[in-house]
């Protein structure tokens, strides 16, 4: 018999379970089998090895728990880092593994590109802490507050200078999965009103990963925020995804 489908998510900074939910439940609905990662932020991002830890206990998840193929639905510049730490890891330790991965849908990244110049990271990185900060304060989740954004962006500005190489290293996923992940078809969902990852980046990166070679689709949800568009357009957004990875099953076999 054959193995279902496997997709293994990557959450965005700060999701809750109950927000991977909605996620799980459209994959099992469609008779997939789910795996869900959150990554471990902000710690992800001053730790020296940044998400390597991660990928490596993703890689080790999918390697045991996945049997068939599988595809990656990423969410978000956080779940872009691990997703890319997972692929180096995968490359690394179990490439049979890798060699099974079927697809990739990218939700809401990248926010960033090659060049990371401070007042965009102090001013983007805040808006992506601000709703853990206000969720740990038992307040509504938003992307800025008038008096929180001003020092944590101060904050994130004196941990830019402290640790320069940690910052460039977060563009490195620009470079590497176009050279590690062109073979893999992906599909591009994001948002035409999302402040926190510009459209603008998505489609270059896009652009990107079509010029490596890989097979890609792109669809923008005009007026919808930030990983907003499952809850937004629920019923669109359920039958590119199906399609996608219908499309990439078939391939695989």
């Amino acid at each position: 018999m054959k193995a279902k489908h496997g997709v293994v998510v990557f959450g965005w900074a700060g999701a809750t379970r109950r927000q991977m939910g909605h996620v799980e439940r459209l994959h099992v609905q469609a008779g997939r089998e789910v795996q869900v990662v959150t990554p471990h932020i902000p710690a992800n991002l001053v730790r020296p090895s940044g998400f390597a830890r991660d990928g490596r206990q993703t890689a080790e998840t999918i390697a045991r728990a996945l049997r068939g193929d599988w595809s990656a639905h990423v969410f978000s510049n956080a779940g872009l880092w691990t997703w890319d730490a997972t692929v180096v890891a995968l490359r690394d330790r179990h490439p049979e593994v890798f060699a099974r991965a079927a697809a990739v849908i990218v939700d809401s990244a990248p926010g960033f590109d090659e060049h990371l110049e401070p007042d965009f990271v102090a001013r983007h990185s805040a808006m992506a802490m601000m709703p853990m900060l206000l969720a740990a304060l038992g307040r509504r989740p938003r992307l800025r507050h008038p008096l929180l954004t001003p020092p944590l962006e101060a904050a994130i500005g004196v941990w830019q200078r402290l640790a320069r190489r940690q910052v460039q290293r977060l563009a490195r996923p620009l470079k590497r999965l176009p050279e590690s992940t062109s073979h893999l078809p992906h599909l591009f969902l994001y948002g035409e009103g999302d402040v926190l990852v510009p459209s603008r980046l998505v489609e270059r990166f896009a652009e990107q990963m079509q010029t490596a070679g890989a097979p890609v689709r792109r669809h923008r949800f005009e007026g919808s925020g930030h990983v907003q568009h499952l809850l937004r357009h629920r019923r669109t957004y359920a039958s590119l995804v199906d399609d996608h990875l219908t499309r990439a099953s078939a391939r695989a076999i």
